[in-house]
């Protein structure tokens, strides 16, 4: 599921969710979950499939504690921000350095993702 999620493969991420496989399942020494890797490369319909299929949109990493949301907003991924945030993502979470999404998104829809993440 993670490297069908993480190339943004929505039929295979579908398919793969419908036959009972784990979405909640990190398969990378970093912790990254295939929610997480979709919304890190900005894959809004399978971060949606996920979510709907059951993954935990707030899991973070293993390395620096940095959520679904919160790599989606580093990265600009306005969609990404909306849809996990409306699965239920919390965008105040903070990272182990005590970044929160809101602190760090990119140049590209910095204030909407900021707008997004404070409501």
């Amino acid at each position: 599921v993670l490297i069908a999620a993480a190339n943004g493969h929505l039929e295979c991420v579908t398919a793969l969710a419908g036959a009972g496989a784990d979405v909640n399942k990190a398969t990378t020494n970093d912790g990254f979950t295939p929610v997480y890797m979709a919304a890190y490369n900005g894959h809004v319909e399978c971060v949606t499939a996920l979510a709907g299929a059951g993954a935990d949109v707030n899991k973070a990493d293993t390395d620096d504690g940095a959520t679904p949301v919160y790599i989606a907003a580093c990265y600009g991924h306005v969609e990404c921000v909306t849809a996990l945030v409306g699965a239920g993502a919390d965008p105040t979470t903070a990272n182990k350095l005590k970044e929160a999404p809101y602190d760090w998104p990119s140049d590209e829809g910095t204030q909407l993702v900021q707008t997004i993440c404070c409501r």
